[in-house]
């Protein structure tokens, strides 16, 4: 069994958290931006490198927030198991704007999802539900 080694990042304010709404296998995916790690890449190089790809950002304060504990079939490759690791983040190019802006040219359509129960029902993949159900304790502090 291959293991598919994955690094998200985490961005949240004001009760919100910003997603990535990417089409992957025909499916639009509501999902954290982030990726998969390439050989001989550090788990924080590759989201450097994935925000840097997808949103045209630079990281800053980072902090491990969740590693997935239980075994997680990749829907894509069901002979590889998906370990995936998430960051609390924050990004340079946004750190002295107003609430809620979006990062300029991204890769793909991002947004602003509020962190409440409702919102999970939009989420497909079943390692983002998780990481949204914890977020929910996060931002309602």
């Amino acid at each position: 069994m291959d293991i598919n080694l994955r690094v998200y990042g985490i961005l949240h304010q004001k009760g919100h958290v910003l997603m990535s709404l990417e089409r992957i296998a025909n499916r639009e995916i509501l999902k954290f931006p982030g990726g998969g790690v390439h050989p001989k890449e550090s788990l924080t190089d590759a989201l450097m490198r994935e925000i840097k790809e997808e949103m045209n950002c630079s990281l800053s304060q980072l902090q491990h927030f969740y590693t997935t504990e239980a075994y997680v079939p990749s829907w894509l490759a069901p002979h590889e198991r998906v370990l995936s690791v998430f960051y609390t983040m924050e990004l340079i190019e946004l750190l002295n704007q107003e609430p809620f802006a979006l990062p300029l040219n991204p890769e793909h359509t991002l947004e602003w999802v509020e962190c409440k129960e409702t919102s999970l029902k939009r989420i497909d993949l079943p390692i983002e539900q998780t990481v949204f159900k914890k977020l929910l304790f996060l931002c309602s502090q």
